[in-house]
Formats: C-alpha cells, sequence, structure tokens
C-alpha cells in the first residue's frame, strides 16, 4: 500500500514537473532576449535591411531608399510602369545578382535566424519592443528574412515554427503566413485556417489578415 501510494505521489510529481517545464524555458528565453535585445534587434536589422536592398536593386537600379520610397507610394500601375523603364536589363547580370550576393546570405541569414530562434524564442517586433527602450518603427520584420530561406532549411524550420506558435510566441497570421511560404506557397489553407479570408476587390482576387489573435 505504502509502495503504490509514493509510486502515486512520484507519478503525480513528475507529471507536473513536464507541464512546468516549457514555461520554465520561455521563461529562460524571454530573460535572454531581454539581456541581449540591442544586439539582437540591431543584427536581425542589419540582414533585413540588407535583404531587401539587395532584392530591390535589379528593379530600381538603385540603393537609394529615398528613390524607392518615393517611387513606392506611386499607384501600382505607375510603379510597374518605372520598374519596366529601370530594371536591370542583362539577364546575366540580374542572375549574377542572385547568385553571388542574394542566395548566399539568404543561407547565412536563415541558419542565423533559426540559431536566435533556438536561443531566445522567434523575435518578433513584438517580443523585441517589451524589452527595447525605443519601440521599432518602420517596415522591419525578421519574418521576411525567414520567407527568403533556402529550401534546405525548410523541414528544420517548419518544426521550430510550429513550436514557436504553440508556446504563444507568434500570432496565427504570421505562423499561416510563414507555413504557407514554408511549404512552397501552394496550399492555402495555412492562410484561411489562421487567420486570413479571401477577398475581392474591383475583381482583383486577394487574401487578407483579419483575425490574428491567439491559436484556436
Amino acid at each position: 500500500m505504502k509502495n503504490s501510494l509514493l509510486n502515486t505521489k512520484l507519478f503525480f510529481v513528475l507529471f507536473l514537473s513536464l507541464i512546468a517545464l516549457p514555461s520554465i524555458a520561455q521563461q529562460n528565453k524571454d530573460s535572454l532576449l531581454k539581456q541581449d535585445v540591442q544586439f539582437i534587434y540591431e543584427e536581425l536589422k542589419f540582414m533585413f535591411d540588407y535583404d531587401q536592398a539587395l532584392r530591390k536593386y535589379p528593379m530600381y537600379k538603385t540603393f537609394d531608399t529615398h528613390v524607392i520610397d518615393s517611387i513606392e507610394k506611386l499607384p501600382q500601375t505607375e510603379i510597374e510602369k518605372f520598374k519596366q523603364e529601370h530594371k536591370i536589363q542583362s539577364d546575366t547580370l540580374d542572375w549574377l545578382i542572385h547568385t553571388n550576393y542574394i542566395q548566399p546570405f539568404d543561407k547565412i541569414h536563415t541558419q542565423r535566424l533559426l540559431e536566435i530562434t533556438k536561443k531566445y524564442g522567434f523575435p518578433t517586433v513584438k517580443r523585441m519592443n517589451a524589452y527595447l527602450p525605443e519601440k521599432i518603427k518602420g517596415e522591419f520584420n525578421p519574418i521576411v528574412i525567414l520567407l527568403h530561406s533556402p529550401k534546405i532549411f525548410w523541414e528544420e524550420a517548419i518544426t521550430l515554427i510550429t513550436n514557436e506558435f504553440n508556446i504563444g510566441n507568434l500570432d496565427r497570421c504570421s505562423y499561416g503566413y510563414i507555413m504557407w511560404h514554408l511549404h512552397g506557397r501552394k496550399d492555402m489553407s495555412f492562410l484561411l485556417n489562421n487567420g486570413y479570408k479571401i477577398t475581392n476587390e474591383n475583381g482583383i482576387q486577394g487574401v487578407k489578415a483579419v483575425d490574428c489573435g491567439e491559436k484556436k
């Protein structure tokens, strides 16, 4: 009888410990992020800016953000017209830029973002803003780095991002959008089951985030 009672108590303690482990692990990651948030933000901002600058150069033939910003404020038809008139005409040069300057750093940046996520949890703007002395402004979003990850990282990223979503480090829309990309942008259910709905505006069909709350 005593052995049975002891075994029951041990099982109960072990059960509670297993339940508490994810919470403790997340608290540790939050503490680490709070400690290193300035460095993490600045490193991710560098990777994001590099990513965007290199990807936009073939379309606009400039790194000047003032010029690019002014163009991107134009109506969509005028933006497309500008791109056609100013984009790099040489397919060879376009290929060289992607092969030598974009793709190698997509790999480097993806590896680093996965390392950061394993140590700190996924560094969303919301999580970093909780600890930064000044709120993040502009279009910066580390999710963009992950969207450009090479296929060799997709399996690892899917497992990691699913875990981050389950513990609450990512909202539904972010999770669904990332999953859609990491599955080849073919399965719309990742979007429609995670806060998006199909829209039809002026005869143009698209998707729109409408419910990005907690996991359901």
